[in-house]
């Protein structure tokens, strides 16, 4: 990925129109678009630039350079409740969100990337973004008139959600004119310049000083995006490493896998839940491998498992706590944990051999299990073979053949694996959901008491 072009690509021009020859230049943005299934895509700007103005129209190119613009009623216009934007202060929540119809403008050079808080940001503090400054304007090229900016972040106040930035001295040809030269480039969507990922990490406000002193601008915190998504119930950008406790994503799944009138009432009766803390801790695990190692609780298939098996744990003990979640069994209670892992993922299958090589020499390093505990394990895989299951007498016989030399990325130590637990149960999810009949969990039951015989 050359994010310049990225950048060039899905920037736009905010216009107010005026004729059809000689619009209003307002700004710039940025387009952004949420899953396939929504009806929208969605502009990213700077409130000033919007606020007050009638008839707004964003200018923009397909994918053939083609210059195209669409209308955007008012009503499809937002700005954050606690904006603040009075001539001659430090704008204050100077953001807005656009949206259009996804037919309307169906040509547009669209991207689902995240956001990113400017505050997690690490070794790499160097920033990107693309404008329409009035000053490059050319009537007869709207290629011509954008133009690449590099920066790089300066002071960030957390409480008011902004940043600082400097921009590159070749951006400004003249200091003495320098916020002459920036104006147009109000709007524009800031992002990490790093080509890997397309972070969002704020938006373009303004210039700070009389002449964008020490080429010192100012830019409002992606964050502030979210909330405004959020208070109109739009569709919502993702934050990058963030954690999403709501499952209500993975409703359809559920409905289509589990045709069962109890645990759907479970599911209607926890899904208002907020799980975060249930993702957060260490009743999730991931061993290796797995394509989402650092994010699993993106994977949508991670999120489909995690909702069925909170119901039918829910099933089982009706006052479990899912963060240290147990189930009952001849009089004992059974630690219960939730861990992913797709095997090595050059295969197209993956074994239970292979799941417990990975425990062994993965995840059982770096996590304490207790003996005796049960594991629901999920993968994007099929299983191949016909163990689906084990007991932890069938547990101790698989470990006891397998040898510390999975390529997991670490060193197999010999005293940790000496006290790792030898007294596992293993049920691949996909089989206990083959167990859910219609108007009886006996067989399920049944396959989680049979995992469970020593």
């Amino acid at each position: 990925m050359i994010i310049e072009n990225e950048l060039q690509n899905f920037s736009v021009r905010i216009e107010s129109f005026k004729s059809e020859s000689n619009n209003e230049l307002l700004g710039s943005g940025i387009w952004w678009e949420p899953e396939e299934t929504s009806e929208y895509i969605y502009i990213f700007t700077a409130a000033h630039v919007v606020l007050d103005k009638k008839d707004i129209v964003v200018r923009y190119i397909d994918e053939n350079q083609n210059e195209l613009e669409v209308r955007i009623e008012d009503n499809n216009i937002a700005y954050h409740k606690d904006k603040k934007i009075i001539e001659g202060e430090l704008p204050s929540r100077d953001v807005a969100v656009l949206r259009c119809k996804r037919q309307e403008a169906n040509k547009a050079i669209v991207n689902t990337y995240k956001l990113q808080k400017v505050e997690n940001l690490k070794s790499n503090r160097e920033m990107i973004f693309s404008g329409f400054p009035d000053a490059l304007h050319q009537k007869s090229s709207f290629i011509f008139s954008n133009r690449i900016v590099n920066a790089t972040l300066g002071n960030i106040d957390k409480r008011e959600k902004r940043f600082t930035y400097g921009i590159s001295s070749s951006v400004i040809v003249n200091p003495y004119e320098a916020n002459e030269q920036l104006i147009g480039f109000s709007g524009a969507g800031i992002f990490l310049n790093d080509n890997s990922e397309l972070l969002l990490l704020g938006i373009n406000s303004n210039s700070l000083g009389k002449q964008a002193d020490l080429g010192t601008c100012a830019a409002m915190s992606s964050e502030l995006i979210v909330e405004i998504c959020e208070e109109k119930k739009w569709d919502i950008p993702i934050i990058a490493n963030s954690v999403i406790g709501n499952l209500e994503d993975a409703i359809e799944n559920f409905l289509d896998e589990i045709d069962n009138d109890e645990l759907q009432e479970i599911m209607k009766e926890i899904i208002e839940n907020d799980f975060e803390k249930v993702i957060k801790g260490d009743f999730c695990g991931i061993s290796k491998e797995c394509e989402k190692a650092n994010c699993s609780h993106e994977c949508q298939t991670f999120r489909n498992y995690l909702l069925i098996i909170l119901c039918i744990l829910k099933y089982l003990n009706d006052s479990i706590k899912f963060e240290k979640a147990w189930i009952e069994n001849e009089g004992e209670r059974i630690p219960v944990k939730y861990i992913c892992c797709d095997g090595e993922l050059q295969l197209n299958k993956v074994t239970l051999s292979s799941f417990i090589n990975s425990l062994k020499n993965d995840y059982l390093i770096n996590n304490k299990i207790d003996e005796k505990s049960l594991i629901l394990w999920g993968t994007k895989k099929p299983v191949k073979g016909i163990e689906k299951y084990c007991t932890p007498k069938n547990f101790r016989r698989i470990i006891k053949d397998i040898k510390g030399t999975y390529t997991s990325g670490s060193r197999f130590d010999i005293k940790r694996g000496l006290s790792q637990p030898k007294d596992l149960a293993i049920i691949e999810i996909s089989t206990l959901i083959e167990k859910i009949n219609d108007h009886t969990l006996e067989d399920m039951v049944n396959l989680i008491k049979e995992s469970l015989a020593n």
